[in-house]
Order: structure tokens, then sequence, then C-alpha cells
């Protein structure tokens, strides 16, 4: 006898199963179910065949992975008397669903039923069949860190996946007591975890309290005081009169800030509160220094302070004529300095000029003079012929006569 869920399942597939079938065609409807373990589950199938031809052939196999070998399910022994078909038949079309009864993690597979013509002696089936997910009600908790701290993000998962068509209320214990109960899903979230949240939690299905769950345990460390708190400026600094100004605090905690409050140097009390502070329409007696404290449940900390300038219209212009008169100083300064620069380069030039000339006329003058002295110290005597004749030139007698 089927259970009320089981019977239930029947009539949803046999609602969706289509009068028209085509001919030789096997349809799974669903491509992936998943299942709880230790439940019954009904795998829904349809076929379709001429109505002149008979079939000698049909029957459902199974695949641990599209990798391993077909098994026939009838005669596998993993599937002795937790199997039953459902065969009927309406010329040319009929039903083969199989129920599957307490589903083991080792029934994850995947599922076809196949069917061979007797006429032409082919054999069809449908290549994708119906893939079979097993799951239970083992717990896994997922964390941004290795020790749950105070103000922490966690996650909990009740088995590995949602069962299919009849979806349950997952009903989440902590130290044994009901803690929530979540339709349709298999997630807890713990967005900040809190001190009074350490103790073990569980799961169980709704139609399914006999499953053995498993449990996780978490201890909560308490947290920190703020640090590294900065305050960030928008848009800067320096706003003109009548302008607007946020002034945003930020600290590193966990848990959580909860209170943000800001202060102005040298007055006794804060000038507001929440992690921005405005001011619009901003004038000169907002100007000065300014800083935030960042506070949680175990302590708090106070930036360094900044400091708003506010500058007014008639400061503005001067601001703007001595913008204005710093461009054309710097261009004047620059070609001073090109211009000494290069009147520096015709001086050095001339000098080594002058330099070259000079050193040319020396040296012309030092040549002229080393001609001179050589030519002087030549004895005419000794350097011409001419000379040393009329030197041996008898000289005549007072009579004439040699």
């Amino acid at each position: 006898m089927m259970c009320p869920g089981v019977f239930f399942q029947f009539l949803f597939w046999i609602c969706l199963m289509k009068t028209g079938l085509q001919q030789r065609a096997v349809t799974h409807i669903i491509s992936t179910m998943c299942v709880v373990r230790q439940s019954t589950v009904l795998i829904p199938c349809s076929y379709g065949h001429s109505r002149h031809e008979s079939l000698y052939i049909e029957e459902w196999v199974y695949q641990r992975s599209p990798e391993d070998n077909h098994r026939v399910v009838s005669q596998d022994p993993a599937f002795e008397g937790r199997v039953e078909f459902v065969n009927s038949t309406e010329g040319g079309g009929g039903n083969c669903s199989m129920l599957l009864k307490t589903v083991r993690d080792s029934d994850a597979g995947i599922f076809r039923f196949r069917f061979r013509s007797s006429v032409s002696g082919q054999t069809w089936s449908n290549s994708s069949g119906v893939s079979l997910k097993v799951t239970d009600t083992e717990v896994e908790m997922i964390s941004q860190y290795d020790v749950v701290t105070e103000g922490d993000w966690l996650v909990f998962f009740c088995g590995s996946c949602v069962p299919s068509i009849i979806v349950p209320t997952y009903i989440w214990r902590k130290d044994g007591h009901v803690y929530s109960q979540n339709y349709g899903t298999n997630q807890l979230d713990l967005n900040s975890v809190r001190p009074e949240d350490a103790g073990r939690y569980s799961c169980t299905l709704s139609g399914h309290d006999g499953l053995n769950s498993s449990s996780v345990a978490i201890k909560v460390r308490p947290g920190d005081p703020p640090k590294n708190t900065t305050i960030r400026i928008s848009p800067s600094a320096v706003i003109m009169e009548g302008d607007s100004v946020n002034l945003t605090c930020s600290s590193e905690s966990n848990p959580l800030i909860n209170n943000y409050t800001w202060f102005k140097v040298n007055e006794t009390s804060s000038v507001g509160s929440g992690q921005t502070y405005s001011i619009t329409n901003i004038n000169s007696s907002h100007s000065g220094w300014f800083y935030c404290e960042a506070q949680n449940k175990y302590g708090s900390q106070r930036s360094n302070a900044v400091q708003l300038m506010i500058v007014t219209g008639g400061d503005s212009l001067a601001v703007s004529k001595v913008t204005m008169g710093v461009i054309p100083a710097v261009v004047i300064t620059s070609v001073s300095v090109i211009l000494l620069v290069v009147i520096g380069i015709c001086i050095c030039r001339k000098r080594a000029t002058s330099d070259i000339q000079n050193n040319t006329h020396l040296q012309h003058h030092k040549t002229m003079e080393s001609s001179e002295e050589t030519y002087m110290t030549l004895d005419p005597k000794t350097t011409s012929a001419d000379y040393d004749t009329l030197d041996n030139v008898r000289k005549p007698t007072d009579n004439g006569k040699p």
C-alpha cells in the first residue's frame, strides 16, 4: 500500500504526462530529483510505441556515473525487494514509472527506462535519464573565519539538496530545543553571532523525524573594541562659504559599531552623531578641527582631528587674484632664467673665441722670434763662398802693382 506522500507523487506525475505520446519515445518529465535518505520515491516515466507492435523488453537500468556500465535494476541484488514497477499500457503508450523504497546513499546515480520492439528489434531509451541525488540531515557549517567571534556571519546547511516534489519544513534545534523552522530551505543564517548563540545545532525534516541528524557545536569568542578609526572629508577640507561638506567616520570593529559621536575641538559638548556628519550652507563659524568617536559594547576609540578651512567671498577673490598672478610670475621667472642662460652661453663662447685668437697670435709671434734668432746666429763668413773669395783678394798696393 502506498503511503500518502508517494500517492501524491503518483498523481502529480500522472497529471504531467501527455496523452498524445510520440511513437517509440521514452519521457522522464524531470531530469534531476533530490530524495531524502530512508524515504520512498516515485521516479516518473512514460513511453510510446506503435499501436501495431508488441514489446518484449521493458526494464529500468542504473549507472552510478555516466562512465559506469549499465546495471539492470530488476536483476541487481542492491535493489532487491526495494523496487516496484508501475506498468500500465494504453494502445501505443504507457506509464513506466518506478517506485524506489528505503532510499540509500548508494542509490545516487542515473536511472533510465528502455524497451525493445518485437518488430524491428531496436532498443529505445532516454539519453539523459533521471539523475537521483540522495540527501540526509547532516549539518554543515560555513564561516568567514576559523574561530567564531562575536559579530561574525555563520551559515548552517541541513543536507546537500532540497527534496523534489514534496518540499519539507526544516526544523533546527539548539541544544535539543527547537530554534527555528524554515519551509523549503535547508539553510540557517546567523548574520551577527552573539555570545548566547554558542551551542550545538542539529536539524530534522518534517515527516522524517526518525532520521538520525548530525550536529555542529560552536563557541563564540567575545568581540573587540573599535580600532583604526579615521575620518574622510567630502568633497575636500577647503570649502567655499555657502557650500556643504560631509565628514564620514570609519572604524574596524567586531561586533559592529553601535554609536558614532562627533566633536569639535575646544567645544564642551558633541556637535553631532551618526557615521556621517553633514554641514550645509557652511560659513566661517564652522572653521576648526573635528574628530569622531566610534563605540561598541567593548569600548571606544577617537580618530585624529581634521581641519575644515572655510573660504569666504572676499577670500575667494583674493585667492583668485593670487592664483592669476602666480602664472605670469612663473612665466617671467622662467623667461628670465632662459635669458640668463643664453647670455651666459654667449659670454662663454666670446671668451673662448678670444682665448683662441690670443693663443694663435702668441704662437705666431713666437714663431717669428724664433726665425730671427736663427737668422742672427748665422756667420756670414762661413755660410757664403762669396765672402771667402773676397777675403782672399789681395789688397792693391799704393802704386797699383801687386
